[in-house]
């Protein structure tokens, strides 16, 4: 029977799944949400999984992309029925959360340093070892937007406990010449907290933040020459998570093993970056190589002697060539 405890649940149900359906179809063949007329500013969605603010500025006169609107408070935003991403589009699909999870394990300590993110508070930390499935603050999940390129980053700690919280930058302005370390916070647009992934060299990764330009890194501490006659053991600072702009970067320190080893959706390289300690290596040996291919193996002008050839062996065949000439 239909009791009102029955009805009222019903009741409710279906307005939750109205409302849902309102925010973003999610499907996946959605064409580009079309709009006219600003929104509100009560309509903008903080909802990860559906942020509606582009994070791009139309102050000043400056306009948004096609089909998105500028709001009162100079935002370009998305309708009540799509969903920003981190290029500035709106389209009526959700982001979706990736099966895999993953580790983001440094090039410059390779198995062993690993990006891990406290839960709640401050900025991420490097672990030694490989995260196990329990380590749930080292495993990663990627939230990917609907450009299907950029991702927003958590733990799986983070996300299990609803949170919020994603891997971002601090506002900006940010000094280019500075290492400034990442933070945790709830974005409150499509470009706050999205990262990409660009490809590195020997099969390696970088992630580059949308809003900065910015490349995650890992400062790693070494002790650079030791006079080993008056070398005394000292204790070196950990390493630091960290980001940089291109030209700042490190050698290396952008570069990430992303474990387990799998196809990642990548954009071209936007910057270029100074070469690692790696790097140079191959490049000379890639130079050897074309330059072999090109020429050929090299022969001496000159044929060797046998071993064992005694001086008089070589020089009786000129003698008799000097005889037979006179």
């Amino acid at each position: 029977m239909w009791t009102p405890t029955r009805i009222f649940l019903a009741f409710d149900l279906l307005v939750g799944a109205l409302g849902s359906r309102l925010r973003a179809p999610g499907g996946a063949s959605a064409s580009v949400a079309r709009v006219g007329v600003s929104t509100d500013s009560g309509d903008i969605s903080t909802n990860p999984v559906c942020l509606t603010d582009t994070g791009i500025s139309c102050a000043g006169g400056s306009g948004c992309g096609q089909h998105v609107a500028c709001n009162a408070d100079g935002r370009c935003v998305c309708p009540r029925t799509a969903c920003a991403d981190s290029l500035g589009n709106c389209r009526s699909i959700w982001s979706r959360w990736q099966e895999a999870d993953v580790r983001f394990g440094s090039a410059l300590m390779p198995g062993k340093g690993f990006i891990a993110m406290p839960p709640k508070q401050g900025p991420p930390v490097i672990h030694m070892g490989y995260p196990s499935d329990r380590d749930a603050d080292g495993v990663w999940t990627m939230l990917l937007q609907n450009d299907n390129v950029s991702v927003l980053l958590t733990t799986k700690e983070s996300r299990y406990s609803a949170d919020g919280l994603f891997l971002s930058l601090p506002a900006g302005p940010l000094d280019e010449t500075a290492f400034i370390q990442p933070v945790q916070s709830k974005p409150m647009d499509a470009q706050q907290a999205a990262w990409v992934m660009e490809p590195a060299p020997r099969k390696r990764h970088r992630l580059r933040h949308v809003a900065s330009d910015r490349y995650l890194m890992v400062i790693e501490n070494k002790i650079q020459g030791v006079n080993k006659k008056h070398a005394v053991s000292q204790k070196l600072p950990e390493p630091v998570v960290s980001t940089c702009a291109a030209k700042a970067c490190l050698p290396g320190a952008a570069d990430f093993d992303i474990w387990p080893k799998s196809e990642f959706n990548e954009v071209p390289q936007k910057f270029t970056l100074v070469r690692a300690p790696w790097e140079k290596s191959e490049v000379l040996e890639t130079f050897r190589k074309e330059e072999t291919e090109v020429k050929g193996p090299q022969k001496p002008p000159w044929k060797a002697p046998k071993a064992g050839a005694s001086s008089v062996s070589l020089v009786l065949p000129f003698l008799a060539f000097l005889s037979f000439t006179m």
